[in-house]
């Protein structure tokens, strides 16, 4: 039926396009508002704004209200990021790609740090340790967890966009 290749569909888009890294960072910057496509119908009063032909259908609107683009059936990554970009452009100062590229290298250092405290809880739960093991490994988790308040910190500061004014 026509409701379940259009559910099946939408499934697709948030399991795919919506998880996409560059996606889900770049969605910091917006207000996603999920709709029943079906329900929109040509008499529905928001067609004009989020009415189409084809579900899933991807709407972007600027912080003012205009629509930015429209994107129907299935809609790739890359098709959305481009229509973010486009949308963030219109409503914040600097690149969304740059911003991007910024918070996916914090990741990568949350990541590796994670690996390293992972590792330093394998070597806190061995048994034997001496005094000296013990303060070398609690030295080490102090040394962590100020790296990963930097990180955070990092983070904040990727994420206070400035807006464009009026």
């Amino acid at each position: 039926s026509t409701e379940k290749k259009d559910k099946t569909s939408q499934d697709v888009i948030e399991k795919t396009t919506l998880t996409d890294e560059r996606v889900a960072i770049g969605s910091k910057f917006f207000t996603m508002v999920k709709g029943n496509g079906q329900e929109i119908t040509k008499d529905h009063p928001f067609y004009k704004w989020v009415g189409g032909k084809k579900l899933p259908r991807v709407v972007l609107f600027s912080s003012d209200g205009n629509k930015i683009g429209k994107l129907e059936g299935r809609a790739s990554p890359s098709k959305v990021f481009s229509l973010m970009q486009k949308a963030f452009s219109r409503d914040f100062q600097g690149k969304l790609d740059r911003i991007v590229k910024d918070y996916q290298k914090i990741l990568t250092s949350i990541d590796k740090l994670d690996v390293l405290k992972k590792s330093l809880a394998t070597k806190e739960g061995k048994k034997g340790l001496t005094n000296s093991d013990k303060k070398k490994i609690e030295k080490e988790k102090q040394e962590l967890a100020a790296e990963e308040q930097e990180l955070k910190d990092q983070e904040d500061k990727i994420l206070e966009v400035e807006r464009k004014s009026a």
